[in-house]
């Protein structure tokens, strides 16, 4: 019964809400419907607030690192249009003017390599080292760096001792000798090379991690010995007998020293390389103690 009595109110309520509805739309004022229609177009948002707030950090280190520096022959003349490279994940490369000056800006703080070479003159060693440059840090080379001409320079056609920049035999063999990047595998092997007294070259060295006691550029540069040819110095080092020694070449590609292993200081001064030690590539060659 109370179901009942609920469909009736119910029933009531529909047919009242139809009648009101009809009066209203015979009269031709449809109050409603404007009201209705006015709310609804009031009715919009009116919330202007935008979010201005921009994200302007781009996690990026600043390019703000520089090098200054001057290469040189070794008579102490400016090298102009000489090639001066910094290579890490990319090169850059400079020119020298006419007064053998260069500058590197807007760099990235890395390690890198940094080589120096000259087709302006014939049988020039490319000199090579690596370099730490810190964000923010403008660095000018404290002396000209040498690019000498090699002193000597032979293809290599058997296994031997082959005597290199006056004071450096080397126990050279073609079998172990892979040609640089860029030159064709069936070229000779071929070996050149200077001495370099490390305290006046004006090449950084200080990230061979000690003294630099003895120094040469190799070639062909950057090619690669394996195994490694071992040598001996002819001339006292006037180091201790016994004294033992780091030897590092250059590796081009890997962007660091390559390790030789270790030589001796011999009885006489002169210098070794130990048994499984020796040059691992042609580049600069460093013995470090």
């Amino acid at each position: 019964m109370r179901t009942h009595r609920l469909s009736h109110w119910l029933t009531l309520a529909v047919v009242f809400a139809l009648s009101s509805c009809g009066s209203k739309n015979s009269g031709g004022d449809d109050t409603g419907s404007s009201d209705a229609d006015a709310d609804a177009d009031a009715d919009t948002d009116t919330d202007t607030d935008t979010d201005t707030d921009t994200d302007t950090d781009t996690d990026t280190d600043p390019e703000t690192s520089e090098l200054h520096g001057q290469i040189v022959y070794e008579d102490g003349s400016p090298a102009p249009l000489a090639t001066v490279r910094m290579c890490s994940m990319y090169c850059i490369t400079r020119e020298t003017d006419s007064d053998g000056l260069f500058t590197f800006e807007a760099m990235q703080g890395d390690t890198y390599a940094f080589e120096t070479y000259t087709h302006e003159v014939d049988d020039h060693a490319t000199v090579m080292t690596f370099l730490d440059l810190d964000q923010e840090d403008v660095r000018i080379l404290d002396i000209p760096v040498v690019l000498p001409a090699y002193s000597t320079s032979q293809i290599i056609n058997s296994a031997g001792d082959v005597e290199v920049a006056g004071n450096l035999v080397i126990e050279a063999d073609p079998a172990g000798y892979s040609a640089p990047l860029g030159t064709s595998a069936d070229d000779p092997a071929e070996l050149s090379g200077v001495s370099m007294d490390p305290s006046t070259a004006g090449l950084p060295l200080e990230s061979t991690e000690g003294q630099v006691v003895a120094m040469w550029y190799l070639g062909l540069w950057n090619s690669e010995i394996d195994p490694a040819w071992s040598f001996r110095t002819t001339e006292d080092s006037g180091l201790v007998p016994g004294t033992s020694l780091r030897i590092l070449a250059g590796d081009y590609l890997g962007l660091q020293w390559a390790d030789g292993g270790t030589a001796t200081v011999q009885s006489d001064g002169t210098i070794a390389s130990d048994s499984g030690s020796g040059i691992p590539f042609l580049s600069t060659l460093v013995l470090v103690q």
